[in-house]
């Protein structure tokens, strides 16, 4: 028993000391040069970070901690999460309405498709509609001293589309979307009024993507929104994610973030695409600290994926703070870990049952290729080039892309096809660990990244639509 004891001493021992080494250096030496440690950076060479990485005797120990604190810590709470839960993704509600979904993100892409100019994007802001929002209360000081208003709107899919199918995609709890707007104390909270547009001092607004699991507004005020507004004077919304929070059926059965139906991947990015937009549009043109238009889209795992694909699709320009981006739903699901924790199985046995119809949609793949052909649809390099509504000279050019060497669920590839996509208007940083990592231990290295973006877009004369 003793010796089992010390066992477990030393080995508990060995993973703090290693992991307070890993700590220490990751937040020293934030960024790194992926190709010294195994990352290609072909192709996206002008995009890469110039980090000028001195030879260390510790590069080799670095690289061993980099792929256990990253890619296996990844893998242990993917598959912890998916099978402590219960219920692997799709399980519960299988397919869903997948051909629906399918459907409208057609229609919205295809309306994309025909904005080539300043008066097509504006045409399309006209389209999608702004929001009617209904604030909870009036402007309050919160905890960090910043003035902060609660609010909700119906999402725009029911401006656009007939009610009866928007009510096949979604519940009745996400046809409302939830927001959360934070400014800093120093600015007028009387900003309702248009004709102040041209008094006001304008400030950058950063719009907060929900990650995966972020239930609620907590997180990202605490930890981005109200930092960002005491100490860089930048505005925040912070956006809750269709089926989280106040937009979840209610007494839930399964815990956790478990992905209901396969349609849910696509109905969670359309609502939130054009949520996005229509608030971006709003605060455009009916707050005057944001009349100018200085847009930030900040977005980590999930909300980084819809930040990309959000600039192949709005009218509005915005510059974006992408971290841990995928350039399409399929890499994640079919060449990340997150392939390990679905109920693949389920979905091949409810094909297989005639009464289902699904055999002939299935045409002879399996059920899982199926689904990873539908997900290649999220392909940002099927989409238009972002603001090629703009002339090249006006189009946003500081964008960051942040990913780790050894991230489980967002494999190195793809984050190099979204630097491609963004292509001589981004700065593609890599950092050591994985995704978890990247969200534990570098949260202020989001919010300099934020700050980074937002001092270059006020001192640029970028016009804006």
């Amino acid at each position: 028993m003793t010796s089992k004891i010390q066992f477990l001493t030393g080995a508990f021992a060995s993973i703090l000391s290693t992991g307070a080494f890993f700590t220490y250096h990751g937040k020293r030496n934030t960024f790194v040069n992926p190709a010294l440690y195994g990352v290609s950076t072909k192709g996206v060479e002008s995009e890469l970070y110039k980090v000028h990485e001195k030879q260390s005797a510790f590069r080799p120990f670095l690289s061993t901690l980099s792929f256990l604190y990253g890619y296996c810590v990844d893998t242990g709470y993917a598959l912890c999460a998916g099978y402590g839960r219960g219920k692997l993704h799709f399980e519960t509600g299988l397919f869903g309405p997948l051909r629906e979904a399918l459907s409208v993100a057609e229609i919205l892409q295809n309306k994309r498709e025909t904005c080539y100019t300043k008066n097509d994007a504006k045409k399309m802001l006209n389209w999608i509609g702004k929001p009617d929002i209904e604030w909870d209360h009036e402007w309050k000081l919160n905890e960090s001293g910043n003035w902060q208003r609660d609010g909700k709107f119906i999402t725009p899919l029911y401006n656009i589309f007939p009610k009866y199918l928007i009510d096949k995609l979604i519940n009745k709890e996400s046809k409302y979307s939830y927001i959360r707007y934070i400014k800093p104390k120093k600015n007028n909270n009387n900003n309702n009024v248009k004709q102040q547009k041209k008094k006001t001092k304008q400030i950058p607004l950063c719009l907060h993507l929900p990650c995966s699991g972020d239930q609620t507004f907590e997180w990202r005020s605490n930890h981005f929104a109200n930092p960002l507004a005491t100490n860089d004077n930048i505005a925040s919304i912070i956006i809750i994610c269709p089926f989280y929070g106040q937009r979840q059926v209610p007494n839930r059965p399964v815990r956790g973030v478990q992905v209901d139906r396969v349609s849910d991947l696509f109905t969670s990015g359309i609502c939130l695409l054009t949520e996005s937009v229509s608030l971006l549009s709003y605060f455009k043109d009916h707050i005057p600290e944001h009349h100018d238009g200085k847009f930030i889209v900040c977005g980590i795992s999930m909300g980084a994926s819809i930040a990309g694909l959000l600039a192949t699709f709005s009218p509005i320009p915005f510059n974006m703070v992408a971290v841990a981006p995928s350039h399409s739903a399929a890499s994640l699901w079919r060449d990340g870990v997150m392939n390990k924790v679905c109920a693949w199985d389920t979905l091949q046995e409810f094909a297989n049952d005639n009464k289902n119809g699904m055999g002939s949609i299935l045409n002879g793949q399996s059920a899982n290729e199926y689904v990873y052909k539908q997900l290649e649809k999220t392909d940002i390099r099927y989409f238009q080039i972002p603001f090629n509504f703009l002339p090249e000279n006006e189009r946003p050019k500081h964008h960051i892309l942040i990913a780790g060497i050894n991230d489980a669920y967002i494999p190195t590839n793809t984050v190099n096809m979204v630097a491609h996509r963004f292509k001589n208007t981004c700065s593609l940083r890599w950092t050591l660990g994985g995704h978890a990592t990247l969200v534990v231990l570098h949260k202020q290295l989001v919010r300099d990244s934020i700050r980074e973006v937002a001092l270059k877009i006020m001192s640029a004369k970028e016009d804006s639509v």
